[in-house]
């Protein structure tokens, strides 16, 4: 099951996830900016790139 702001919304799949063995979701760094209940068990992160909108250097990101 895929979840994002591009697929289904994932207050929306919440509920049918229990029995799955993964869930891939497409988060944004909005969307994780003020999370902070967020705790995957894998995490991988892939295009890794400054959001000219949020950071102002290159040194924030680390």
């Amino acid at each position: 099951m895929v979840a994002g702001p591009e697929d289904a919304p994932i207050a929306g799949v919440i509920t049918q996830t229990r029995q799955l063995d993964f869930l891939t979701l497409k988060l944004s760094p909005e969307q994780l900016q003020q999370t902070t209940f967020f705790r995957p068990s894998i995490a991988l992160l892939l295009n890794l790139a400054p959001h000219p909108d949020m950071v102002g250097d290159s040194l924030d990101l680390v």
